[in-house]
Formats: structure tokens, C-alpha cells, sequence
């Protein structure tokens, strides 16, 4: 792995299964803590432009979840929610603090989403990044993840076609946001076998599990069930949150307020960065 910048500090702890994480932190606690909890194929330094857009004074962390960056691969290929669910309460147990801000991004959100109802007493401001009930089985947000699951190279000539790989499935986002793509979660030497640029995460795991029939929990509960003051930031363009998805999820709960960042897609905190944290920023800030 690529190490962290200095600012940020990095340890692992275990889960209740015997996972090895590995998380990342900014800051210390005090103030308040903000978790941040990444997406699918995603890791834990996708978060590093919020971390840096946060105030300094914030315990600001995010973590690898279970098959992704520097956390243990899970043998047995259980990707679910359940297992997201047991890693997030792990963590907090590890940070020893009685409340949190979460913020989760697509898989991440459905997580943040679910342990905010199921514990508010835990939570005190929940932001959910582009993901909204049913998102994840029907639709062209659904159709698209696992048509690119199913499409995923088992591995590259060299980063420059790693980089080609994720540019075609993250069009909107910036130069920056690709080689960090690049950077987490494609091995930085060749495989002495092969030569070839072999993946980080278990890519192959994850599609495994998130294409079984199943596994995908329905969220309306949840939503319907929320009492934690949250936010739902979309992307206008994202094929995961049409304006009939947003209007649905805000008229089902008072406690839920909606944001539409112009000219982003299902990953608005890579298409958007700027204006992904100054929501996040008043989200936390004006709901104190």
C-alpha cells in the first residue's frame, strides 16, 4: 500500500469475526468524530479531500472495509451488510466515543443508514451520499453495478490501463480523483509471474457476493424509522437517485433533507469534491 500523508495517522483493529481493518484518522477526539464509510469498490483515502475540508479540531476517520485497501481479505466472501454492520460497530467500539457523525457513500450510506436506525443513541448526524431505497435492485444505477461487475479485468497491462478502466466508469470525476483510483486499488508492482497489475481489493469476492440473489437489504424501514437529523446528497445526474427516488425518501421522514449537487453522478464527493464537503459541512454544523 502507498503510505497515508503525514497529517494522516493510520492503525487496525480487529472485528468481531477476526477481520483485520484498517483505519485511518485526522485530528483527535474531542469536539465531535465524523466516520466515514466508502463505497463498493472504493477505500478508505477516497475520503481524504473531505478529511482535509473538515475543521482540523474534528476527529476525522475513515476505515477499509473488509476486502478493500489494507484490510484482511474475507475468506469466506461474506461482502454483506451484516458483516458491514458488525466491522462499523467495531470501530466505534475502538474509537470510545458515545456518538458519531456518520457519512457513507452508496454502500457505505446503506450501512451508516441501517446502523443510524437501528442505534440512534450512537449517532448524531448522519449525511448518506447517493443512495436511496431499491437504488441497488432495479434500475439503471442497479443495471449499470452489475453490468461493471460482471466486466471487472481480473487484472492490467500497467496503471495506465488501470487508469483507462476507471476513467470509463468515472467520467465525470477529475484527474485527481482517477489517479487516486488508480493509486488504492491497483497493486503499484506487477505480478513477478504474470507482469501484470493485479487488483488490490478482492474484486472478484465482492462481485461474487453483491451478485447473489438476496443479499440487498430494503431500506424503506429504515427511512420510514429514522431520528437522527440526516442528509441525502445526490448527484443530478446519477442514475442511482432520480428526482422521483429523492422526492419519496424526503416525504417519508421530516428528519431527512435533500441536496442536489448540479453535474455530479452517483459518486459526488469525486465529480464534486468542493461542493460535497460544504454540504457536509452544514449538515453537521446546522444540525448541531
Amino acid at each position: 500500500m502507498t503510505p497515508v500523508p503525514d497529517t494522516v495517522r493510520e492503525r487496525r483493529i480487529t472485528s468481531r469475526d477476526g477481520t483485520g481493518l484498517r483505519v485511518i484518522e485526522a485530528g483527535r477526539p474531542g469536539e465531535r468524530t465524523v466516520l466515514m464509510l466508502h463505497g463498493l469498490r472504493s477505500y478508505a483515502e477516497t475520503w481524504l479531500p473531505l478529511i482535509g475540508g473538515l475543521p482540523r479540531s474534528w476527529h476525522r476517520v475513515a476505515y477499509d472495509a473488509r476486502g478493500r485497501g489494507g484490510s484482511d481479505r474475507d475468506p469466506r466472501g461474506e461482502y454483506t451488510t451484516e458483516r458491514n454492520l458488525d466491522d462499523l460497530a467495531a470501530v466505534l467500539d475502538a474509537l470510545d466515543v458515545d456518538t458519531v457523525d456518520l457519512v457513507g457513500h452508496s454502500m457505505g450510506g446503506t450501512t451508516a443508514l441501517l446502523h443510524a436506525a437501528r442505534h440512534p443513541e450512537r449517532v448524531a448526524r448522519l449525511v448518506v451520499e447517493d443512495m436511496v431505497p431499491g437504488a441497488s435492485l432495479s434500475g439503471p444505477g442497479a443495471d449499470r453495478i452489475r453490468r461493471e461487475l460482471a466486466e471487472v479485468p481480473a487484472d492490467f497491462a500497467d496503471p495506465a490501463e488501470a487508469a483507462a478502466f476507471w476513467r470509463r466508469l468515472r467520467p465525470r470525476a477529475d484527474d485527481e480523483a482517477i489517479a487516486s483510483r488508480v493509486r488504492y486499488t491497483v497493486r503499484d508492482e506487477p505480478d513477478p509471474v504474470t507482469g501484470r497489475f493485479g487488483w488490490i481489493a478482492d474484486m472478484a469476492g465482492i462481485a461474487a457476493a453483491r451478485l447473489r440473489p438476496g443479499t440487498i437489504p430494503d431500506l424503506w424501514p429504515a427511512v420510514r424509522a429514522l431520528t437522527v437529523r440526516t442528509m441525502l446528497i445526490c448527484g443530478s445526474e446519477s442514475d442511482f437517485s432520480p428526482a422521483p427516488a429523492r422526492d419519496r425518501v424526503a416525504a417519508a421522514n421530516p428528519a431527512i433533507r435533500v441536496r442536489v449537487v448540479p453535474g455530479a453522478g452517483h459518486y459526488v464527493h469525486d465529480d464534486r469534491p468542493d461542493s460535497f464537503a460544504t454540504l457536509v459541512h452544514e449538515a453537521l454544523e446546522v444540525h448541531r
